[in-house]
């Protein structure tokens, strides 16, 4: 049995704490699953399973406070919003990328006038599996599709 997959066995129904961003905030590491799950009101959406490289902010599942987490420390990353999936999408993640999710300031969009979360996500990959999320992306405005195509200057690749 491979590493992977006894990490993956010995956290059989356990859930990773959730990375909850603050504007600026980001998170790099390995993503090493992918799950889905119903979020009320949003659907049904993906959730990414990223070890992160560094310590990492998150709440545990069942909590309602963050606390720290050492590097190493599988997250779950809730694809809540439409800017975070249009920027999955777009990346194009594969099981085993080196990924860095960043959470940017809010913006407003330019038809709708509404105030969402916008997200950048960058990918430095070896080979893996495709993750597909375009199937959550059919309700998205032009300009949350449009989300995070900007300010990427200070990731790590």
């Amino acid at each position: 049995m491979t590493d992977r997959l006894r990490e993956q066995m010995n956290q059989a129904g356990e859930y990773p704490p959730n990375w909850i961003p603050e504007p600026g905030d980001m998170l790099v590491g390995e993503l090493v699953s992918v799950t889905f799950a119903e979020a009320g009101e949003y659907g049904r959406r993906p959730i990414l399973h990223i070890r992160a490289e560094d310590d990492v902010t998150a709440v545990p599942s069942g909590g309602n406070r963050s606390k720290k987490y050492d590097a190493g420390t599988i997250v779950g990353v809730w694809c809540l919003h439409q800017a975070l999936l249009s920027q999955v999408d777009r990346a194009q993640m594969k099981l085993g990328d080196r990924v860095a999710i960043k959470r940017l300031d809010d913006r407003v969009s330019k038809k709708t006038d509404r105030t969402y979360r916008d997200f950048i996500v960058k990918v430095d990959r070896p080979a893996g599996s495709n993750v597909d999320v375009s199937e959550f992306l059919a309700d998205a405005t032009p300009d949350e599709l449009d989300a995070g195509s900007y300010g990427d200057d200070d990731l790590p690749f």
